[in-house]
C-alpha cells in the first residue's frame, strides 16, 4: 500500500501554488502528527474522511480567494491602461464572434446551394485585375484538358 504521508502530499499539490508554497511543510507537520495519534483501523478512516473533507472544501475556497486577488488586481491594472483594455476586448469580440460565424455558416451550409457547381471556389466571387490570371482558373483549365 502506498504511503498516507505521499498520498497526502500528492493532494496538496492541488492547492493554488502560493498557498502551497507558504503552507505546504505545516500542513504535512499536522498530517504526519495526527496520523500518528490515530490508532486503529477506524480512527484512521475517520481521519482520512476528514482529511478528505477538508480538502474538498479548502481547495475551492482557495481557487476561489486566489482568481478574486488576481481578477482584483487585473482589474486595477487596466483601469490605468483604457485604450489597451479596449482594443484588448475588441479583438477578442472579433475572434468570438469569427469562430461564432464560421461554426454557424459550416452547420447552415450558406456558402453554396443546391444549384451552384461543386467546381465553385471560395475565390471565384472575388474580382480579378486585368492581365491577372486566378489560380482557380488555372487549376480548372488544366483539369479539363487532361480529361
Amino acid at each position: 500500500m502506498a504511503d498516507p504521508k505521499q498520498i497526502y502530499r500528492f493532494l496538496l499539490k492541488l492547492y493554488p501554488a502560493r498557498f502551497r508554497e507558504e503552507y505546504e511543510a505545516p500542513l504535512e507537520r499536522q498530517f504526519r502528527d495526527e496520523y500518528g495519534q490515530a490508532r486503529g483501523p477506524w480512527a484512521r478512516v475517520f481521519f482520512w474522511l476528514r482529511a478528505l473533507a477538508d480538502l474538498a472544501t479548502s481547495i475551492p475556497a482557495e481557487f476561489a480567494r486566489a482568481l478574486r486577488q488576481d481578477l482584483t488586481y487585473a482589474a486595477r491594472v487596466y483601469r490605468r491602461r483604457a485604450l489597451a483594455t479596449a482594443l484588448a476586448v475588441a479583438a477578442l469580440a472579433l475572434a468570438i464572434l469569427r469562430a461564432w460565424w464560421t461554426c454557424f455558416a459550416a452547420t447552415m451550409r450558406i456558402s453554396r446551394t443546391a444549384e451552384e457547381p461543386v467546381t465553385a471556389t471560395p475565390y471565384s466571387r472575388f474580382p480579378v485585375m486585368p492581365g491577372w490570371v486566378r489560380f482557380a482558373d488555372v487549376t480548372t483549365a488544366t483539369l479539363s484538358s487532361a480529361t
